[in-house]
């Protein structure tokens, strides 16, 4: 099986700042949602551990696992789509300068690239060939993978088949969700949340039917 998850919580997501490429580490309710996952997912045995190379990626995937830094394989390509010009920028600053035009760029879910930045198309081709070596690796083995959101979208389209506004929009995932993936029929068996909050059966949620379709969407939150 694949697991696919998104990093924990930075103080830079609560304030709907834009990261991207930045390093940024995680805050306090990120290191809790990456215990959360460790405890949700206990009875997995990893047989390989593939993040970011950004620290609060990386970080996930220690708390997770509870693998060293040196033991986790790094692999540039899920870097986050850089943001360009927007890079760092607070998304309220930017929607105020663009008024409707920023409305109309994040309807598209990043399938169109900031100023001077990538899109989740450029993502996709940079990810491509890793996707297909982890699926073909996930027929036998149980692999994690740990990125960014919008990293993560770019790799379930790619997954899925489904490359369209609409998919993007409905694979964006909150900090700590995890995707399962099975490799064979390339279908999202389960998508669970991990609130930092929550018990751990009480995280549970399935947003996706056995057939592999949204049942749901999960609430925007700035790309990183």
């Amino acid at each position: 099986m694949l697991y696919i998850t998104r990093h924990g919580q930075t103080d830079w997501n609560l304030v709907r700042r834009y990261q991207g490429e930045t390093e940024i580490p995680l805050n306090d309710t990120g290191r809790e949602q990456a215990e959360k996952i460790r405890e949700g997912l206990a009875d997995v045995v990893f047989d390989r551990v593939i993040s970011s190379p950004r620290k609060r990626a990386v970080k996930t995937a220690m708390i997770i696992t509870g693998l060293s830094e040196n033991e986790i394989e790094k692999n540039q390509s899920l870097t986050e789509a850089s943001l360009g010009d927007w890079e760092a920028r607070y998304e309220e600053a930017i929607a105020s300068e663009l008024g409707e035009a920023y409305d109309v760029w994040k309807s598209y879910a990043g399938l169109i690239a900031p100023p001077n930045g990538e899109s989740l198309f450029h993502v996709m081709a940079r990810l491509y060939e890793f996707v297909e070596e982890w699926l073909e690796d996930a027929r036998k083995k149980n692999i994690l993978v740990i990125a960014h959101q919008g990293t993560n979208a770019a790799i379930l389209m790619l997954i899925t088949g489904r490359v369209s506004r609409e998919a993007a929009k409905e694979f964006r995932r909150k900090n700590a969700q995890v995707d399962i993936i099975d490799a064979d029929t390339r279908k999202i068996v389960e998508t669970r949340a991990f609130d930092a909050k929550a018990s751990p059966e009480s995280e549970r949620v399935t947003l996706f039917d056995e057939s592999g379709q949204p049942q749901g969407q999960v609430e925007d939150t700035v790309a990183e």
